[in-house]
């Protein structure tokens, strides 16, 4: 069987799986998965029943949620994807910002920070989530990429490594993961769009070689 032999199966395998999205995941996840008071996402929900959990939020989990439901939004969901996600985002970026403009690790449900631990996993995904907005809304772009810059320019500041990418913390120490710098802050980062996307937002390219 040749590879193009499968490609019916995969678009009734993808609509199938869309249509799960669209009509049950994310009606659930944007209704018991949000706090009604902050708008933040909570960690989990109950299978048995859908009761939130009160977990603490961490930082890299809310910019994830928040990005899911813009893609969302690009996908075709009629949910009010616009109003989630800005509504989380703003949440976000005023309670989980540290002194030193870096992303904090865990935020309590009332917006306290408790781990102000450095992750840079937290500070990828948070770039992941602001490429993503400034790109799905315009008029909210030019706050969006401030904050992107502004959290790079930090993360430079205190934690770029001497050859290639950054650091895990400071002082430095082992092992070095990829994934953070590599998939997430590359790829995902405003300004690292290909060219083909001209109206994409932008910030200046960095280079790691």
């Amino acid at each position: 069987m040749t590879d193009t032999q499968y490609m019916p199966d995969l678009h009734v395998a993808a609509a199938r799986l869309t249509r799960w999205l669209f009509d049950e995941a994310l009606p659930v996840w944007t209704r018991a998965g949000v706090n009604p008071g902050t708008g933040a996402f909570v960690e989990a929900i109950a299978l048995e029943d859908g009761t939130p959990s009160s977990a603490s939020h961490r930082g890299f989990v809310q910019p994830r949620q928040i990005y899911s439901v813009i893609e969302a939004g690009r996908l075709g969901w009629t949910g009010d994807w616009r109003a989630i996600s800005t509504r989380a985002l703003d949440w976000y970026l005023a309670h989980f910002l540290r002194d030193d403009g870096t992303i904090a690790h865990l935020v309590s449900a009332d917006g306290a920070i408790e781990s102000s631990r450095f992750d840079l996993y937290d500070q990828a995904f948070s770039m992941f989530a602001l490429a993503s907005a400034a790109d799905a809304f315009p008029e909210r772009r030019g706050r969006y990429e401030a904050a992107a810059e502004d959290l790079l320019k930090a993360v430079e500041r205190g934690y770029r490594h001497p050859h290639a990418g950054f650091q895990e913390s400071n002082p430095p120490s082992v092992p070095l993961r990829a994934n953070p710098t590599c998939i997430c802050w590359r790829r995902h980062s405003p300004g690292t769009r290909p060219a083909a996307d001209p109206g994409g937002p932008r910030l200046p390219m960095r280079s790691w070689n």
